[in-house]
């Protein structure tokens, strides 16, 4: 069976804000991993926010 994983986030960085609009640097970088439709969970240090922002910098597949 093909599994088809496109549109799945493989690297990505969190950022937080308490404005909505300055962020600064990610509070984290990583890749999600296994690969695949299941549920991820990403840990970082806890800090007071309003917004959370994920940025997926590539798919699964090596695409953009």
């Amino acid at each position: 069976a093909v599994t088809n994983n496109g549109g799945t986030i493989e690297s990505y960085e969190i950022y937080l804000s308490t404005d909505g609009k300055e962020f600064g640097q990610p509070v984290k970088k990583g890749e999600f991993f296994p690969y695949g439709k299941y549920r991820k969970t990403v840990l970082f240090e806890a800090k007071q926010c309003a917004f959370v922002k994920l940025v997926a910098l590539s798919e699964i597949g090596g695409k953009g």
